[in-house]
């Protein structure tokens, strides 16, 4: 079984391994090519990491500069990286890079919905999914799922959309509608 696209949760790969299956993690970019293949550089392939914890590429494909991929990686030990996950705004949904702040800025944006935030939720079997909050009446949900099939990527669809009150904003702009835009786990 090979997986590429998004990193490999640790259970799905046991799961794999438990039936038997020899399973292989690869790494690639658009730019680039295939890059890592179970944390080690393929062949004609030089990565590093910059300071900032960054990874950057070079390859035959992508020609003789270095290339950031975007993607924040570390050593694992004995010549292999481990990718930790992307180093913008954008996350990895099902092998597709998605910004939160387009579901989030759609939301908000509807007739009716006073404030929306958007949360990234880790996902096993996708890596992670968006969760959606918007302060409207709840008979907007037919209204607002259509705009969203009409305008975004199935991945950027919230596999959850609550309605619910935002506090009123405090002092120094905090909750209201100036709550946080999107969160990401431990943030």
């Amino acid at each position: 079984m090979v997986s590429g696209s998004a990193p490999l949760p640790p259970a799905l790969r046991t799961a794999y391994e438990r039936t038997g299956a020899r399973v292989i993690d690869a790494f690639g970019t658009t730019e680039v090519g295939t890059v890592l293949v179970d944390g080690r550089p393929v062949a004609g392939v030089r990565v590093r990491i910059s300071p900032d914890g960054t990874l950057t590429v070079r390859s035959p494909l992508g020609g003789p500069r270095w290339i950031a991929t975007g993607d924040r990686a570390e050593s694992a030990g004995g010549g292999r990286l481990r990718i930790l996950g992307r180093a913008d705004r954008l996350v990895d949904s099902g092998g597709e890079l998605v910004d939160p702040e387009r579901l989030r800025a759609l939301l908000a944006d509807h007739p009716g919905v006073a404030a929306a935030t958007v949360e990234v939720v880790p996902d096993d079997l996708l890596g992670s999914v968006l969760h959606a909050r918007v302060d409207a009446d709840p008979a907007l949900e037919p209204a607002l799922r259509t705009a969203i099939a009409a305008r975004l990527s199935r991945a950027e669809h919230p596999r959850r959309l609550a309605f619910a009150p935002f506090p009123p904003a405090e002092p120094g702009g905090t909750g209201g509608a100036g709550a946080a835009p999107y969160t990401r786990p431990g943030s």
